[in-house]
């Protein structure tokens, strides 16, 4: 979606709007801002402003779901490796692995 800026001397942002069918008024850029982006400012220096991109900051939401992920995939290679470390230390003894997994599972011993 196309956003209309309009900005001042020093590259600053005074104004932005949304939407698709602008006019471009003088001191103005109408500019595409790619997703997952923002406008931070304009660069002026080469005479036609240039936008400075910055990333969104993840919401709050999203950080905790990166976090819940990464947990995931611990306790999934934790419970490997408990796994291959009881198998080595249990032999072939099925109480015992049957009570281990009962407990892994949330049960009791």
């Amino acid at each position: 979606m196309d956003t209309l800026f309009t900005y001042g001397w020093s590259g600053n942002i005074l104004i932005s709007m949304a939407g698709t069918h602008f006019e471009e008024p003088a001191g103005s850029i109408i500019i595409n801002v790619p997703n997952g982006k923002k406008v931070k400012n304009f660069d002026l220096r080469s005479g036609r402003p240039q936008p400075i991109f910055e990333d969104v900051p993840k919401t709050e939401v999203e950080e905790l779901k990166a976090q819940n992920t990464q947990l995931q995939t611990y306790v999934e290679s934790m419970t490997q490796v408990i796994n291959i470390l009881l198998s080595m230390q249990i032999g072939s003894n099925p109480e015992a692995i049957s009570s281990i997994n009962n407990i892994m599972n949330g049960g009791n011993a």
